[in-house]
């Protein structure tokens, strides 16, 4: 069979091979086809055979020929310098022509190699063997080598690659894990390692579903192996047992496996516990006070109204949820009041806005409408609280003013990371344009200094930052918070994170970190400690109480206030019994049913009772008891938890109310005898009154030509005093029977 498949007569090798002329040409053939440079010289050194990539790759000034004459090994020697890839000489005695020719030979030698008066450099790769006669003495050395430039370059560019990402994923916040296909972890940043309560070494290379019991792993089963099965991203939240978190898990998948970003959304998540409870407080007080208050979700989508709303409006809540809240407002403003809902919703900035409602009576009035964003510590809003107050007489006086004046909001850009590289020998750093536009800088513009860093720290900020920057030389990390100044003069808070790298001496070299902006939640803490102020301001000065009532251990639990009032200023926590105790005996059982009845299970829930307390000193005084129960479960699985509500001392209202009782009552009964001697008194006068005014009128008729102009004229002022006088008898007559 010859090469090309066919039959044909078999070559005869070992002659041809002996044949020096078929051997000279399959030596240049071989050197010709190979792509590394390839010299072959005697034992003095002379190049006895070369190919055409030695050539190129020698520099060689000669033309090229596969056996030069007169060519020496030590060529290379006097157009190149030598260096190990780490930046040193190679000795002259280390050279592989020399460890070649005294039968040693190099495998694999990496060298950087420097034209000389040049600046061509490139990185080759030399192997070389010395060849031996029948005696053991070098007769000849073979030489091969190539450029390893571009390859050497490309595994620096990915060891450098590899090293900015491992470092930045021990840098961020987040855990971050990667699974091969079998389940396994072949990468466990710091985090993940902390979060797991393991270290990489024990959690490296071991399946997950081995590594814990089946009830830890069970909630990321499902979504895990959808991410690995499907090839799409899951995003999902979690609880972790053995660090009593909440996580926020992001798989994506990979070539080999699977990544997961986890994050710790255990504060985020407890706050939103501890805010729903609040809620339920702040509803209790929102339904007493004068204000028409709602609330909506993090959408804008709206879900609670307060009772004066539906007394107001007359509207249920089913009424107004989707678009029924549109038909109190009215038709020529409403879709300017969406669009600014809509606008602020969008950016989570307060808003305040006033425009007419229509009440039930289909009337209209005007409100100052305000709502807030209700953040989370994250500073991400989670709901939104609403009033409406009555601002119709003040709008009827400012009306022109009002409609002059136009309400600016500043839109807020969602917070991004920035990230830097401090230089710390060098005093230099290198920061992201995502940094420069957390310090309101474009990029390129900061000037890479820590001067230039600490102009634009707030000065009351400023000698703590530094302070915080210099510990973290010591301890290895950087944690703090400050405020900045941007160029146009706007302060925004920082959060800033950083790593210390050190020489194996321990003196640090840089520093890698990030940087965060909570200005939201800067503003969210201070706006929170704003309405807790208000509210306990509010409660304070409107003598208004607090308190509740917890079902499962039957105790009363009252702030200061209402402690007070009800005669047990040194108690907070009031056995039920002892609570019943102060009630005043014939208000005891009533107050109990009122009690008995919204906490029922069937119930509304709605409480609200008027009773006496006896104090110790055995005063009586009045109380307004208002409250709502909170629910857990839903059918028949429903039960009462808490009672919680507010308490008034109405007594000084009961007293005015009795009072005003009495004098009514009195008032009446002057009235009725007054009518009853007026009655009495126009008919014992209207006889006699009748009589004389008869025969006064019968004296001048008869007796008219018989009296003078001044008898008659006595006459007549008689009569006429009579017609008076019988005038006022009828008005009294009429007045003693009205009603």
């Amino acid at each position: 069979m010859n090469c090309e498949g066919e039959p044909g007569r078999e070559l005869d090798t070992d002659s041809k091979l002996t044949n020096p002329v078929i051997a000279s040409n399959l030596l240049t053939a071989t050197l010709t086809a190979i792509d590394e440079g390839v010299m072959i010289f005697d034992a003095s050194g002379n190049v006895v055979s070369m190919n055409a990539r030695a050539h190129e790759l020698s520099g060689c000034k000669h033309e090229f020929s596969p056996r030069p004459q007169g060519l020496h090994i030590s060529i290379l020697t006097e157009e190149f310098e030598f260096h190990t890839v780490d930046g040193r000489e190679l000795a002259v005695e280390a050279r592989p022509s020399r460890l070649t020719l005294q039968g040693q030979g190099v495998s694999q030698l990496y060298l950087r190699v420097l034209r000389k008066n040049s600046n061509e450099t490139w990185v080759g790769v030399v192997n070389a063997r010395p060849v031996f006669d029948s005696n053991g003495r070098v007769v000849m050395g073979v030489m091969t080598f190539r450029d390893f430039t571009d390859q050497a370059e490309t595994e620096a560019a990915l060891a450098e690659t590899n090293l900015r990402l491992s470092e930045a994923l021990e840098s961020i916040r987040d855990a971050f894990v990667s699974h091969d296909r079998q389940w396994r972890y072949t990468y466990v940043n710091e985090k993940a390692a902390q979060m797991a309560g393991m270290s990489r070494e024990e959690m490296i290379g071991k399946n997950m579903w081995d590594l814990y019991p089946p009830e830890v792993t069970e909630p990321f089963r499902e979504p895990f192996m959808r991410c690995m099965d499907t090839r799409e991203p899951v995003h999902f939240e979690v609880y972790f047992k053995p660090a009593d978190v909440y996580l926020e898990c992001r798989c994506f998948p990979t070539y080999d496996g699977m990544s997961c970003y986890v994050t710790d959304i255990t504060e985020r998540r407890r706050a939103e516990m501890a805010l729903r409870e609040s809620e339920e407080r702040f509803r209790t007080m929102a339904d007493n006070i004068p204000q028409l208050a709602w609330m909506a979700d993090e959408q804008g989508d709206l879900f609670w109204y307060n009772k004066r709303w539906s007394d107001y409006t007359g509207k249920t809540l089913e009424d107004m949820q989707r678009w029924g809240w549109r038909t109190v407002h009215h038709p020529q403003h409403v879709e300017r009041v969406l669009a600014k809902m809509a606008e602020a919703f969008e950016s989570s900035e307060p808003w305040e806005d006033s425009f007419p409602l229509r009440s039930k009576d289909d009337q209209y009035r005007w409100f100052l409408t305000q709502a807030t964003p209700i953040r989370d510590e994250s500073g991400r809003v989670v709901r939104w609280f609403g009033t409406c107050t009555d601002v119709t007489e003040q709008r009827r006086t400012q009306e022109a003013l009002l409609e002059s004046e136009q309400r600016l909001r500043l839109s807020q850009q969602v917070a991004r990371v920035g990230t830097f590289e401090w230089n710390i020998r060098e005093n230099r750093s290198v920061w992201s344009p995502e940094l420069e536009a957390l310090y309101g800088l474009a990029p390129g513009a900061f000037k890479g200094t820590m001067e230039d860093w600490a102009e634009r720290i707030h000065p009351q900020d400023r000698t703590m930052a530094r302070k915080t920057v210099k510990e973290a030389l010591t301890t290895g990390s950087l944690r703090g918070e400050w405020r900045v100044i941007r160029p146009d003069g706007a302060v925004r808070w920082l959060e800033a994170r950083g790593w210390v790298f050190k020489d194996a001496d321990g003196s640090p070299q840089r520093m890698l970190g990030i940087n965060l902006d909570i200005t939201a939640r800067k503003r969210a803490e201070e706006e929170l400690a704003r309405l807790n102020e208000q509210r306990r301001l509010a409660l304070e000065f409107g003598q208004t109480g607090t308190w509740e009532y917890r079902v499962a251990n039957n105790t009363i639990f009252c702030d200061v206030l209402s402690c007070g009032m009800m005669g047990l200023k040194d108690k907070e926590h009031i056995p039920y019994r002892e609570f019943m105790e102060v009630i005043h005996p014939d208000d005891r059982e009533a107050t109990h049913t009122a009690i008995e009845q919204a906490t029922d299970k069937a119930g509304n829930g709605e409480f609200e009772k008027e009773y006496r307390v006896v104090h110790e000193d055995g005063s009586v005084r009045w109380m307004l008891a208002k409250g709502r129960v909170m629910f857990d479960g839903d059918g028949p699985n429903r039960r009462p938890e808490r009672l919680m509500g507010t308490l008034v001392d109405i007594t000084d209202r009961r007293q005015w109310t009795e009072r005003l009782q009495r004098i009514t009552e009195e008032l009446q009964r002057s009235n009725q005898d007054l009518e009853q001697f007026a009655y009495v008194a126009s008919h014992d006068l209207q006889e006699p009154l009748r009589m004389v005014t008869g025969f006064v009128q019968l004296l001048r008729d008869r007796y008219k030509d018989s009296l003078d102009e001044k008898a008659q004229q006595y006459i007549k002022f008689a009569v006429e005093g009579a017609i008076r006088m019988r005038q006022l008898i009828d008005d009294l007559l009429v007045y003693s029977q009205v009603d």
